[in-house]
């Protein structure tokens, strides 16, 4: 598209890659929302220069369009009550990370025995330490956690011990975190103006990519960070093998939703360049959703209809291939900073 074409209303033309200032790439024409039926088409370019890996909506919609997009979001519901096998299982993870990271629990023997089948199940076990972030226990120590969703996460981290705040720009979101008892704000990271130095951990699972300023979402997780906090993040992997085989089916391209979509080494330099120091990025085996849900669109099947057993199949495949093409080819980046 060149720069002089007409765009529609609420877009804006985006030349320039946010990570690195190369110029964009046509990658996608024509995407469609599949997930939540928004309708529309859009365009995504991708970083011209080598190893940056960087994709983005081209044009991208204004702030003041996407709370459209999300009127029909998952995360608008509660989290669900489980069955006894649910029950079973969160004994499991809870003896897990009280071994692993440090949190209180009160072991049972199904809990023992299924803490020692999380250890030496990779899928489970990422699984288990993304329910905190891979954090360790901080003794009062306080977390903010930016787009919690239904609020499940953050009340779970509040009951291992941590003091929680929350930022969504969902107001349905907002109601049901308040419903809670969470200390629940309502707009971006940059409208709460939180004092400086205020946080232990600012994390984030699959927003980053949500977000139209992530330059300016890094600086202001090193703001708001201490000196010796961490900031955690996850978001769907734009090197992944899953988007090299199914292009624009893969699920974490997810227009109009995602702005952009991320490689480890775009993510490593905006932390870098907001000031971070020690930043380190890998990938984690929990790629089972994006890579069914990624095979039935390929397939024009209903993304929403894939069982646990065929999510959890996925799960496998993906870890297996990863042994080979390396720690950051998964379909889920983890990034982790230290000022």
């Amino acid at each position: 598209m060149s720069r002089g074409a007409i765009f529609p209303a609420g877009y804006t033309p985006k030349l320039k890659c946010a990570a690195c200032g190369a110029k964009g790439l046509l990658c996608y024409e024509g995407l469609e929302d599949h997930l939540f039926a928004i309708k529309g088409a859009w365009r995504m370019v991708r970083c011209s220069r080598n190893g940056c890996g960087l994709h983005w909506l081209d044009p991208s919609p204004l702030p003041d369009l996407l709370p459209t997009f999300y009127e029909q979001y998952h995360t608008h519901a509660a989290e669900p009550a489980g069955g006894l096998a649910k029950r079973l299982f969160t004994q499991a993870v809870n003896t897990y990370l009280a071994a692993k990271f440090g949190y209180a629990s009160c072991p049972t023997l199904a809990g023992k025995i299924g803490r020692w089948i999380i250890q030496f199940t990779p899928t489970l076990r990422d699984d288990a330490a993304a329910r905190v972030y891979w954090l360790d226990r901080v003794q009062n120590g306080k977390l903010l956690e930016v787009g919690f969703g239904n609020g499940a996460t953050l009340d779970r981290l509040r009951r291992l011990g941590w003091n929680v705040v929350g930022v969504e720009f969902d107001g349905v979101s907002v109601e049901l975190a308040r419903k809670l008892g969470l200390e629940a704000h309502l707009g971006s990271l940059e409208d709460c103006d939180f004092d400086p130095n205020s946080f232990d951990a600012v994390v984030a699972s699959h927003v980053i990519e949500h977000l139209p300023d992530p330059a300016g979402y890094f600086k202001e997780c090193f703001r708001i960070l201490k000196s010796d906090g961490r900031m955690v993040l996850t978001t769907p992997n734009a090197s992944s093998l899953g988007h090299r085989l199914f292009t624009s089916n893969w699920r974490g391209l997810e227009p109009p939703r995602h702005l952009f979509v991320y490689s480890p080494d775009s993510l490593e330099k905006l932390a870098r360049d907001a000031g971070f120091t020690r930043v380190w990025a890998t990938t984690t085996a929990r790629s089972g959703t994006i890579l069914a849900q990624s095979l039935r669109l390929a397939l024009g099947l209903n993304p929403h209809g894939a069982p646990r057993i065929e999510i959890e199949l996925a799960a496998w495949v993906g870890w297996f291939f990863s042994l080979f093409s390396g720690r950051k080819s998964g379909e889920e980046i983890r990034l982790e900073c230290r000022p």
